[in-house]
């Protein structure tokens, strides 16, 4: 679990545990995007895994997920309301202690990350 892991096309070295890390999930290729927001680097304690652990850091997302690369920020800021306020309840009972927890009106702005 501790030995060094590389992909192909990345200068990066990450152990297993590094990208295993849902707070501080493993950057295989960090040029290939902006400057992360925190709360897509490190999430959001308590509670929040960083946004970068399932959608990945460039936001392409993993096959059993949403790409929110090149969304609109109000969009991805309407469906974490529809989440947390029981407007849309066709995901994982996780997903939506996720959203909830994330979800702050009164701090929108922070959240808001138009690529």
């Amino acid at each position: 679990m501790d030995a060094i892991r590389h992909v192909p096309g990345s200068t990066q070295a990450f152990t297993i545990r590094q990208v295993d890390n849902n707070t501080g999930p493993a950057d295989w290729f960090p040029e290939d995007h902006p400057p992360m927001p925190e709360v897509v680097a490190h999430g959001r304690r308590p509670g929040v895994n960083a946004c970068g652990f399932c959608h990945y850091p460039n936001g392409k997302g993993r096959p059993n997920n949403a790409g929110p690369a090149g969304l609109p920020a109000s969009y991805i800021l309407q469906q974490l309301e529809d989440f947390a306020t029981g407007g849309f309840r066709q995901w994982r009972e996780e997903q939506l202690g996720q959203a909830k927890a994330q979800y702050d009106a009164d701090d929108r702005h922070r959240q808001a990350h138009d690529p």
